[in-house]
């Protein structure tokens, strides 16, 4: 009586595996444009074209001044940029970097990549702590009349050199997810959290159906808890909660807030949060929290997310401004909805924003606020899943 279940599910099992190795399609190639940016003198930056498929371009220069930036970011930061405002300061962006010999540059690169069918990964490399907190996804190409960062074959991506030694991205099956969330007590009640791992589960069900995906909750996060968990060996750590950044003298450092056991707010400081995750088996990690991503410019690795990379990490996705919970739930799920399709980390944050850019009608600046640092050659987090 209890053998044709177990067959039935075994048979359902087999069937999604073999319909999801069949239709599994191969990861998208992509070509390197990277771009060094650092400081000259007082406000002139230097920027090299150090890689990319025309080869390299050097001695490209501009001029920032801090005051340029400084009346549309805080329009930025209280949600009231129009689109007007934020196309212009995208074009600045861009011109910023994009000077005529390295734009003839990017314009050959583009296509010579579109004749081969792969696209083009720009690694952002900035050394300077005060053009770090600009946000360059928003980079707004006006020859094209595109945002870089919601254009299909484009992948636009923030590279951090470390003296850490990196560990590889690509895991074997099954990616061992988890998703760690807190809602403690004298903080606002995040609503979409539940909402949030509900569409997460949806979006990895058919993978986790076939074996390639295993998915865990950890709710009412605690600094012990995540402890023990990390040790069952995750390769993706999701994190769903508060997030903030102390300024001080010395420059103030990013902390997210777990609970203790009380369940009352616990903020875990860069220090606490690269110790914890030093020597786990952590490849990507998704902080879904505003002021994530927000660096000190006296301290480069100040931000949590730049933490995370100095501690070894391949792969952080984190928020540099306020998102709004239903924004932030969307981007969770389409970011899994396309990770699930290909594993490529930076294919997905790229199909995730595309998705809060047509729902808001590009009106709204969300799609820009996800930030990937990345140090891996092909974004791939886990390997083919064929026999």
């Amino acid at each position: 009586g209890f053998v044709l279940p177990s067959l039935g599910l075994a048979a359902g099992y087999l069937a999604t595996k073999f319909y999801l190795d069949r239709t599994k399609p191969r990861p998208i190639q992509y070509k390197n444009f990277t771009l060094h940016v650092q400081k000259k003198s007082g406000t002139t930056f230097l920027v090299d074209v150090i890689e990319s498929p025309e080869g390299q371009v050097r001695d490209g220069e501009f001029v920032f001044e801090k005051d340029e930036a400084e009346e549309f970011l805080n329009k930025l930061r209280a949600d009231e940029a129009n689109q007007e405002e934020m196309r212009a300061f995208g074009k600045e962006l861009f011109n910023k970097l994009f000077q005529p010999a390295i734009s003839r540059c990017y314009d050959k690169s583009r296509g010579r990549i579109q004749e081969k069918s792969s696209r083009l990964r720009i690694n952002l490399m900035i050394e300077s702590p005060a053009l770090v907190t600009l946000p360059w996804e928003l980079m707004y190409d006006p020859s094209g009349r595109e945002y870089l960062a919601l254009t299909r074959e484009l992948s636009l991506v923030r590279f951090l050199m470390t003296k850490q030694e990196k560990r590889a991205l690509t895991v074997e099956p099954p990616l061992k997810v988890l998703v760690a969330s807190a809602n403690p007590n004298g903080h606002a009640f995040l609503p979409g959290i539940e909402e949030e791992k509900r569409r997460i589960r949806e979006a990895l069900h058919q993978h986790m159906r076939a074996g390639h995906v295993k998915l865990d909750f950890l709710p009412n996060l605690t600094v012990q808890a995540l402890s023990e968990k990390l040790e069952e060996g995750y390769h993706v750590l999701h994190y769903s909660g508060h997030g903030t950044f102390q300024e001080s003298a010395q420059g103030g450092e990013g902390c997210l807030i777990f609970e203790n056991e009380s369940g009352d707010a616990e903020p875990v400081n860069t220090a606490r949060l690269e110790l914890l995750l030093r020597d786990s088996e952590v490849r990507l990690v998704i902080l879904n929290a505003c002021q994530t991503a927000q660096t000190s410019r006296f301290d480069y690795f100040m931000g949590s997310a730049q933490a995370l990379v100095s501690a070894g990490l391949p792969a952080v996705i984190a928020m540099q401004h306020k998102i709004f919970d239903d924004s932030g739930v969307v981007f969770a799920e389409s970011f899994y909805r396309s990770l699930a399709e290909q594993f490529q980390i930076d294919m997905a944050v790229q199909a995730a924003r595309k998705v809060l850019a047509v729902r808001s009608k590009v009106e709204k600046m969300d799609w820009g606020t996800p930030v990937l640092f990345m140090r891996s050659s092909n974004g791939v987090i886990l390997s083919d899943t064929t026999p």
